[in-house]
């Protein structure tokens, strides 16, 4: 009987050519990878039908961590890869931060912070900034002065503030996204200015002291909003001047002055809101709407006033500017507030909706007959457009 000696060799190849030519190996075929064959061996074993990178690696080799022991830091080659898909659009995020506040290694996607201010301080601009503070406390302002800084806040982050603006971008373009609440005691929660571009989603914000509007867009800045949650101001809500443009989408904003404001020759508001609610017993110009410049179109199932005086409305203008509102919508006032107050000649009002209660239904020095009229759907075609960004 005839004894054949041969070498059995099996599929070998570098992990690039394989992951390119990614070939299927026969059922029970072994295929090895050349690269480190001698301090890290990693192989895989075809089925007949799966195609190479679609196979797993066989225990044994390189491919399978199962328990990790020792310290993160001393896997190198873990640590290698997992920092090779920090990239955008397609990001792995790991938390090495610990609680201390220091930066997780960085790449194109760049920080995971608990402390916002430490990712201003170091953040240049395309940075993406993961942030999930249990409660930062603001003395000061001007977080999100750097241009083109995206601030992800994960669901529970509460950012408080009790001096200045919690964001405060000059002609940047900023992004805030997630569902942060965001609480100030002593200023806006959001002021823009110059030629900003900002969007905004928060789970709700509020503004518990007197001095203002809890968001402000001003200059020719761009403002996309949405807050998924009721939010609240003090006194007022959202102030628009100049030529600014604001796109808002609110559940519910609750206020004890003005909840939507704009005071600008061009100045344009663009909301779809539920609820607005106004009432107090002491501020003046306490209206769910006030124009004293600018164009306001909105959409809501109710505005409502609560405040017993006739120098409250719930729709006000200032009688000194051009004004438009173009509102689809019940007004609703509780006490004897007129439903409209201080129209000029150069004031445009049109709505659509159900007037509520017994308030006169206009004071003022205007003599235009207001008019029903019926909201055609691309009147606020531009509301729409910027929901698809906040995924709504």
């Amino acid at each position: 009987m005839a004894i054949i000696t041969r070498s059995l060799q099996h599929k070998r190849d570098t992990i690039a050519n394989f992951a390119s030519t990614n070939p299927v190996l026969l059922a029970g075929q072994i295929g090895i990878e050349t690269d480190g064959l001698l301090t890290s061996p990693k192989f895989k074993i075809g089925n007949g039908t799966t195609a190479w990178n679609d196979l797993p690696y066989m225990s044994g080799g390189g491919g399978t961590w199962g328990s990790i022991t020792g310290t993160v830091t001393a896997q190198t080659d873990l640590i290698t890869y997992l920092n090779s898909q920090l990239i955008i659009g397609n990001f792995l995020i790991v938390d090495r931060d610990n609680g201390d506040n220091s930066t997780a290694t960085r790449g194109t996607l760049n920080y995971m912070y608990e402390d916002i201010v430490s990712a201003q301080t170091d953040a240049v601009s395309g940075d993406v900034i993961i942030v999930n503070p249990s409660a930062d406390v603001y003395t000061d302002s001007a977080i999100g002065n750097k241009n083109g800084i995206t601030y992800f806040f994960h669901r529970g982050a509460t950012v408080s503030a009790a001096d200045g603006a919690i964001f405060q971008p000059s002609s940047k373009s900023i992004a805030i996204l997630g569902e942060g609440v965001f609480i100030n005691n002593g200023g806006t929660v959001l002021t823009c200015s110059g030629t900003s571009t900002v969007i905004f989603q928060c789970r709700y914000f509020q503004r518990t002291d007197t001095g203002g509007a809890a968001i402000s867009n001003n200059s020719n800045s761009t403002l996309y909003l949405r807050a998924i949650e009721p939010c609240t101001s003090e006194q007022n809500g959202i102030y628009t001047g100049t030529t600014s443009t604001s796109y808002l989408k609110l559940s519910k904003l609750t206020v004890k002055r003005a909840a939507i404001i704009s005071i600008g020759t061009t100045s344009k508001v663009f909301l779809d809101i539920d609820e607005i609610y106004a009432t107090d017993t002491v501020l003046n110009v306490t209206t769910p709407f006030f124009c004293s410049g600018g164009t306001i179109n909105a959409n809501f199932k109710r505005a409502i006033l609560s405040n017993p005086s006739t120098t409250n409305a719930a729709i006000s203008f200032s009688n000194t500017a051009t004004s438009e509102m173009n509102l689809n919508g019940d007004i609703q006032v509780v006490a004897s507030e007129p439903f409209f107050y201080g129209m000029g000649e150069n004031d445009t009002l049109w709505h659509r909706g159900r007037l509520i209660g017994s308030g006169t239904k206009v004071v003022g020095s205007s003599t235009h007959v207001i008019e029903d009229f019926e909201l055609e759907q691309n009147e606020l075609s531009l509301i729409s457009t910027f929901l698809y960004l906040t995924g709504n």
